[in-house]
């Protein structure tokens, strides 16, 4: 036996395509007995979709003021970022952060060459 259609109507004045519930002239989601159940699987569903994180936010420094401290927003991100779901938002994050990888790392690079030539310079001067 086919049930009978829901007797409500849409926000936009069409009926409702659903079936009523068995006992009821009205479908789940305009059953006006129904609305702590919806309540309820409306927030199982918004609990369910949510993402965990995957990295620890403690290791976030509070302010950025150095490269180490890049450098461990940078890894939170990864890993935050390698949790998401494949596709191609993802793919581009990875990708921007990959990039802000390689600037951080060049930076490092350069600082330390510069404190060597400092001080190659220092030892130079106080020798002459």
């Amino acid at each position: 036996m086919i049930g009978k259609r829901c007797k409500a109507t849409t926000k936009n004045g069409q009926p409702c395509n659903f079936y009523a519930l068995v006992g009821d002239e009205y479908c789940f989601v305009h059953s006006p007995t129904k609305g702590a159940e919806r309540a309820a699987a409306r927030k199982r569903g918004g609990l369910n979709r949510s993402t965990r994180h995957r990295g620890n936010p403690a290791n976030i420094p509070k302010k950025v003021r150095s490269l180490t401290d890049v450098l461990l927003v940078l890894d939170y991100v990864l890993q935050e970022t390698v949790g998401l779901e494949n596709g191609i938002n993802r793919s581009r994050a990875l990708t921007s952060l990959a990039e802000a990888y390689i600037k951080a790392l060049e930076v490092s690079a350069l600082e330390e060459r510069i404190n060597v030539l400092e001080k190659a310079y220092q030892t130079r001067k106080e020798t002459t």
